[in-house]
């Protein structure tokens, strides 16, 4: 499997080191990586077809455990929580929690195959907010989703379901305190070298990018990215 990737958008390295995950747990020594292109901010991703398998397995209702973490068939995400690995990266908030957040994007992508990752696009009144694709301001159109919580957002919920589940192993560098995120791609390699990679740990890292937090509403949002 190879798609083009926009280093621009967090949301979509993001969801590329998901599916490495997934790869990884299908099989230990498969590989997923980086290939630049000739267009500056594009690259080539390829991960073995095994990730989407994995995906299409853990695409079940998500079970809610007794200390806030979900269930997503075998796997068990929690990264959101203090103890977890990326607590900084829990963009939502006021009555949103992340079975919500799961919920809305499963709906939303329900009937979507999962090879149309990046592609598929729906509605939906609640997400991540880690693909900058699809989001609004609300300060640039005058008026709080905090008062209009029926209003859907456009979205690519596959997309954003593979980053909610590559947060789990992802570390990344960067927090709400620095302001940012900082997300660099890798070249080909393991998933125990990507996952350090990608927080600029490793020798596989390629140039990084830095995403910086925004907001929407009482939310908070990855916006675009640009060269670290």
């Amino acid at each position: 499997m190879q798609r083009v990737i926009d280093l621009r958008n967090p949301g979509e390295v993001l969801a590329c080191g998901g599916l490495a995950w997934l790869a990884s747990l299908a099989d230990p020594l498969a590989e997923t990586g980086f290939e630049p292109m000739a267009e500056p901010g594009v690259m080539r991703f390829a991960c073995p077809d095994t990730a989407l398998q994995q995906f299409d397995a853990v695409r079940v209702v998500p079970v809610v455990d007794d200390d806030d973490a979900l269930q997503l068939g075998a796997l068990r995400l929690d990264w959101w929580n203090p103890w977890g690995l990326n607590p900084h990266m829990k963009l939502w908030s006021g009555k949103q929690k992340a079975e919500s957040i799961v919920g809305n994007l499963f709906r939303a992508s329900a009937g979507a195959a999962s090879p149309e990752w990046l592609e598929f696009e729906h509605t939906t009144t609640g997400r991540l907010g880690v693909d900058p694709r699809g989001t609004w301001n609300a300060l640039g159109i005058g008026w709080s989703i905090n008062q209009h919580t029926h209003i859907e957002m456009l979205c690519r919920p596959l997309l954003e379901l593979l980053a909610f589940i590559g947060l789990q192993a992802l570390p990344l560098a960067g927090s709400r305190r620095d302001g940012h995120v900082r997300l660099h791609p890798w070249r080909e390699a393991s998933f125990s070298l990507a996952r350090l990679a990608i927080a600029g740990a490793s020798r596989y890292a390629l140039s990084g990018w830095r995403a910086p937090f925004g907001k929407a509403g009482s939310n908070t949002i990855l916006l675009t990215a640009s060269p670290d």
